[in-house]
Parts: structure tokens; sequence; C-alpha cells
């Protein structure tokens, strides 16, 4: 289900190497083979052809700090210049960024995952400006929401998510450019994974849910009707179904109830999900299981592509058992932690939606009323005369380029090749030379269908070679994939092209369309390892009529949905356990900081003999290279850089060392002799013994001295008191 390999290139306005971790943490829990790469000066990595970025072809992460804009360099640290911070600097700074990031989006097939990350406390806005920094973030996240290509994240779908109140570290900013702590920069990491998650995988199509104790609280059979309630925990559930819905998810029933008792409790005025939100249910006493498969039949969807949530253990086993390439999610025993259970749950992410999308629902409804209508034909011949059907077939358009890379990345049974693209891949495919891109558009007398198909080819010599041929499945079995052939015999003919070469790799799912390209006839056709290749000579192919297949259909059309009904027995199983795993048991910032400290565990060499600490400091500072470094046993003798430190973890260290005994130890004391425990202990102790005034303190002892012994005793007393 998931892309398997990638190439991740990081730039950002501060040093964002510290969220190596819990990426890798992540990536290595998705199975997705990553190399990754760390490049600095954001705007030279997007206008420079020759950047890592701009070779890349696989993820550009950005993140984007206000602060970084309007810093100044003094000597090893920096500081905020709160006097720069005026309304044209920052509106030149947002256009510019949306500029280079366009002109990257344009010129790489690369998907570019920008942040805004959160501001320093120190990031005051002028009293001569009107603007915040809430202001100011909104315009560009509104910005890069009108950018193909790009995947904006927000500050807020950060701390949203995954809240850390103090995520700060002052020290470590001035000292190093590291202006947040580890446990934010592990949540910042999460986020991140989460949308490479969303790019990668192919998304779920369809929501499959339980009614009792699941929709609403209480059982129709036992409770009654007006029994049953919608308690504030079930209320978010519906409304985060709905919400899902309106990305383009289907919701269909699936419970063992009386249909009656359900529609009716549905029409409650406390119900958000209504009965014209069910695209299709399944209620009845038989197994879930067999529902579900009924249900991809009659969607004509593959069972990989369901979600299916419940509330009793016993029903998700069993539908884990005879379905095991659903996702199928138990809900948490405990009611209040349904919502946070739901929006941990990486499969419900989305990371761009078309207006196709919103009418999902309804185009099944339409469906459905044409499989009415069909059985009610003599033929399958009237069938199709009496569906009124208009097709058109044009060049794609940058307005279509959304939709038409997102039925590459959801379209499986009738896909030649099964290339996916994103938004920017299409776009940049589609400007080489020689290059066609196709779009299929159709409605009937039971409305529109929308874009539902697509192709792609390339002038290659005196052929027209078909790189991608890909057609909706609510759109198959009506003629229109024969019209898709004959326009690009036509097409060919018309540019002087002598033939057609069609390029078909087999999958598990994609029979119907291998299945139509045998069914053609008249073709040579070559076959390799793991493709073949149909060649039509372009004056035929332009006279391919679905009229002249339709006897021979008949066998296609059981092909197609035979395809639907097929369990993937290659289903990942293993992925579905770790998405369920994520929302039960890693949904907040500090089981995924604690996760990921567990699973970073330093690689060490050679370390000294060891010495325990022998002062409070030496223990302090013991504690907090244990909590830096995740690991123990630690001699305060030992080298930091033996023990699996590096650079910016001896700043992480000294950062906590300067909060932990409020002293300004200087940057130097990382560069003149051992870094060990010991050595920093000796120089706080020494530090802060430098910042007593002696005077001070020699009159003090001199007071002391002038007191009697019955003086002494009570302000002892008073002290203990």
């Amino acid at each position: 289900m998931i892309s398997r390999d990638l190439n991740l290139v990081f730039s950002a306005t501060f040093t964002a190497e510290p969220v190596r971790r819990s990426l890798v943490f992540w990536l290595d829990k998705l199975g997705i083979n990553t190399a990754i790469q760390y490049e600095n000066q954001v705007f030279k990595q997007l206008l420079d052809p020759y950047s890592a970025m701009r070779q890349n072809n696989g993820i550009n992460v950005i993140l984007i700090r206000f602060d970084d804009w309007f810093r100044v360099e003094d000597g090893l640290e920096t500081e905020i210049r709160k006097d720069a911070l005026i309304q044209s600097k920052l509106d030149r700074n947002i256009v510019d960024l949306l500029n280079a990031l366009k002109t990257s989006v344009e010129s790489t097939s690369a998907i570019h995952i920008v942040c805004i990350c959160p501001p320093s406390p120190l990031m005051e806005w002028s009293s001569e400006t009107a603007c915040d920094y809430k202001e100011i973030e909104g315009r560009l996240y509104q910005g890069l929401q009108g950018l193909n290509g790009i995947l904006p994240v927000a500050s807020s779908d950060i701390l949203d998510l995954y809240p850390v109140a103090d995520y700060y570290d002052f020290h470590s900013d001035k000292m190093g450019h590291i202006p947040y702590k580890q446990i934010f920069f592990d949540a910042l990491g999460t986020v991140i994974a989460r949308k490479i998650y969303s790019a990668v995988s192919l998304p779920y199509k369809v929501i499959v849910l339980d009614c009792d104790q699941t929709l609403w609280k209480g059982i129709c059979g036992e409770d009654g009707v007006e029994g049953i309630a919608v308690d504030p925990y079930r209320k978010q559930l519906q409304a985060f179904m709905l919400e899902q819905q309106r990305l383009g998810m289907l919701l269909c029933l699936c419970s063992k109830n009386n249909e009656s008792d359900v529609i009716e409790a549905l029409s409650r005025p406390d119900m958000l999900i209504k009965p014209e939100h069910i695209a299709a249910s399944r209620i009845n006493w038989e197994r879930k299981s067999d529902n579900l498969e009924a249900l991809a039949k009659e969607l004509n969807l593959g069972l990989d592509s369901f979600i299916f949530i419940d509330d009793n253990p016993v029903e998700c086993m069993e539908v884990k058992a005879r379905c095991p390439q659903v996702l199928t999610l138990c809900l948490p025993e405990k009611d209040e932690d349904i919502p946070l259970y739901l929006s941990n749950v990486w499969a419900f992410d989305r990371i761009n939606t078309t207006a196709a999308d919103e009418s999902r629902t309804e185009q099944v409804k339409q469906n459905t009323e044409r499989n009415k209508f069909q059985q009610e034909m003599l033929s399958y011949e009237a069938f199709i005369s009496g569906l009124e059907l208009n097709v058109s077939i044009a060049p794609l358009v940058d307005e279509e380029l959304a939709r038409a890379a997102q039925l590459t990345q959801r379209v499986n049974q009738f896909n030649f090749t099964t290339i996916r693209h994103s938004e920017a891949e299409l776009r940049k495919r589609c400007s080489e030379d020689h290059v066609s891109c196709f779009t299929v558009t159709a409605s009937d007398r039971f409305g529109d269908y929308g874009m539902v198909g697509l192709a792609v080819c390339r002038k290659q010599g005196s052929k027209l070679r078909v790189d991608s041929f890909l057609l909706s499945c609510r759109a198959l079995g009506k003629g229109i994939e024969y019209m898709m052939l004959a326009r690009l015999g036509e097409w060919a003919a018309d540019n002087g092209l002598g033939e057609v070469e069609v390029i078909f790799v087999p999958t598990s799912k994609n029979q119907p369309a291998g299945q139509f390209l045998s069914l053609i006839g008249e073709q040579d056709v070559t076959a390799s390892t793991d493709h073949q290749v149909y060649a039509f000579t372009a004056e035929f192919a332009r006279t391919i009529n679905f009229a002249s297949y339709l006897e021979k259909a008949d066998h296609y059309r059981e092909e197609v949905h035979a395809a639907a009904e097929q369990t993937a027995s290659g289903a990942d199983t293993a992925i579905l356990d770790v998405l369920d795993d994520i929302g039960r048991h890693l949904n907040t910032s500090r089981s995924i900081h604690a996760k990921v400290e567990a699973a970073s565990q330093g690689k060490t060499g050679e370390r000294a003999e060891y010495v325990a600490p022998r002062n409070e400091f030496e223990k302090r500072i013991l504690t907090i290279w244990e909590d830096v470094l995740v690991i123990e046993q630690i001699g305060v003798m030992d080298n930091l850089f033996e023990v699996g430190g590096e650079s910016i973890k001896a700043i992480q260290i000294l950062s906590r060392i300067r909060e932990e005994f409020e002293v300004d130890l200087p940057m130097t004391v990382l560069f003149e002799g051992s870094l060990t425990i010991a050595g920093l202990a000796e120089a706080v102790e020494t530090s802060l013994l430098s910042s007593f005034d002696e005077d001070a303190i020699a009159e003090q002892l001199a007071a002391l001295e002038n007191l009697t012994e019955e003086e002494i005793e009570l302000l002892l007393r008073e002290e203990s008191e």
C-alpha cells in the first residue's frame, strides 16, 4: 500500500537536525526506506536549479519560523531584532517565499511539505504595525494553500494534535539556533511523518460504521429508539465522520439490528449523521465479514479500501480473521478516549480534496439508480442506449490537475500501469516535450460522473506510446474505455503517427484492464517479465466502437465485478496493526517522546572506567545527560562524544544546565578541555562561586561572630520554623 523508497530533503530557517530521530522512528515503523538530507539556506534550495531540493523527486520539507527572519549575529549567540519588525519586510518575505516555492514546485516533481513553526515568546510585534503573529501566519498559510503541490502545516496543526505547553528553549536558541525542546521536535517529526504517510500511501475510500454503542450510546433492540443517547463523545465521533465524508469518504452502516429502528434512530434531531449521509448499508443479523464483502461488491471497490469501526472486540476479531485486508478499528473501552483515538488514526488523514470528493455519496446513489435501471432493461444494449451517455475527452488543463492526480492515486482496477502521480509530478510530466494528457468526463440521465478517466501518452518516433490509461470503476462497462482508445487512435492518425502502443503492467487488481486489451484483438503483443506491450495501428484504434464488442464484453464485465470482490491476499496486515497501535498508544506528545527516546539509544565509543557521581552537582548533571543522550550508566569521567553525543546534543545539554542551575555558562566550555560531567560540574560550581559578593559575605560572617550563643540559637530556631 505504501511506496517503500523515498528521498527526503530538509531545509529550515533554524537548526532542525533534532527532528531527525522521530522521523527515523516513524518511517522505520511504517516500513518506508528513506534517505534524509539536511540543507541550509531555504531560498537557495528552492531557487537554485542544482540544489538538493530542486534535484529531488521525493519529498521536500521546509520549516519556517518568523523569528529567524529578524535575527542578527552577536558572537556565538543571536538575538531578535525587534526594531526590524515592520510590515513591509514581512510582506516582502512572504511574497518572496511563495514565489520561490512556486518556482520549485513547477520545476520538480517532488512534493513540498511546508511547516510554519510556532514563534518564541520573544516574538514581540512592533506597536507601529497593526499585524500580529496569527495574522501573518494566516496570510502565509492562505498563500500556501493556493499553490499546487504544496502540503501546508500551520503551527496550530502541530500544537493542536500534540500539545507541548513549554516548547521553547531560550538557551539553545541563543547558543545554537535550536529553538525548541526535544519533546516538541519529536512532535514536529510526527506531524511531518503523518504528511509523508498520507502523500505516499493509497487513500481509504469507505468507512463502515456499527450502530449500537458506536454511533450512539445504548442498544436499539433493548433500550428502544428513544432510550439510546448521543453523548458528547458520540457526537464528536459523528462530527468526525461527517468531516471525513466531506473530504471524500463514503459512509456505510453494518449493524446487527432492525433496519427500521436504525433509520428511525438516525432521523432523531440529536443525530448529526442522517440517512441521506449513508451511501450503502447492511443492517441484518448476518456475519459482519459477509456484509462487508457484500458492500464491497455493491460499491465495486476492493476491501482494502475499507475502514470498519465497531465497539465490540468479538465482532472486530471476526472481521479481522475473515477480511484481513480491512482496517478494523475497535473503539476504546473508555468513551472519553474515543475522540483522541480517532484523531490519531493516520488512515483518516487527507492531504488534498477536490470538488468531486464532496459529491461522492451522491454519485454512489446515482449509480444505485443506474443499476436498478439496468435490471429493468431487456438487454445490455438497451441499457447503454437508455443511459443517454455524454462523454468528453479533452486535453488536461491546470484547473483539473488536482482531480487528475487524485485519479492516479485512487484507481486500481482499470489502470494499465498503476503509475501514481502527485500534482507536481503530473504537471511536470505533462509539460515535457511530446507528452500529451487527456482527461475524460461523463454524464448521463442520472447525473454527472465528473472526471472519471485519464490518459498520458507521448510521441516516440512513429508511435504514440500510452504510459497511463485509467478509468474510475464507477464508469466501467459503459463503453467509455473504448471511446478513450478510439480517441487516442484518432489523435495519433491526425498527427501522422502510424501506431498506438499501450503499456500494461499486471497487478493483483487490474485484471479488468488486461481483459479489455485482450478483448480488442488485432494487435501485436510483446511480453517481458513485468509488463506487456499492446500495439494497434492508428487506423484500427480510431475505429474501435463499443457496439462491436457488446457480445464479447460479457466476460469482461464479469471480470470487473470479480476484481472488486476479490480479497487482496497480499494486503499488508502489519501496517494495519501499526495504524491501530498509533491511534491507541502513540497519541500524545509525551507518549511519542517516551517511545522515540526508548528507540533512540545512542551508540557509544570507548568509555572511561566508570566513576559514580561524587556530589550534588554531578548527580544533577548526570540526570541531564541521561535524558538528552537516552543512555544509562554514564560515568562522570566519560567524554560526551564517546557516549553517543554530538554538537547539537552538547548544545542541548548546556542549555539544560543553564536552566537547571540558573548559571550563564559560556559556549566556550564546549570547546575547552574534556567535555565530561565532572568538568561541567566544576564549571557550574566555579560560576556559582564567582557570582557571590565577597564583601557582602565578609560582612555577614563578621555579624555572626558578634552574636551571643543565645542569639544564634534563636536564629537557628526561627530558620527551622
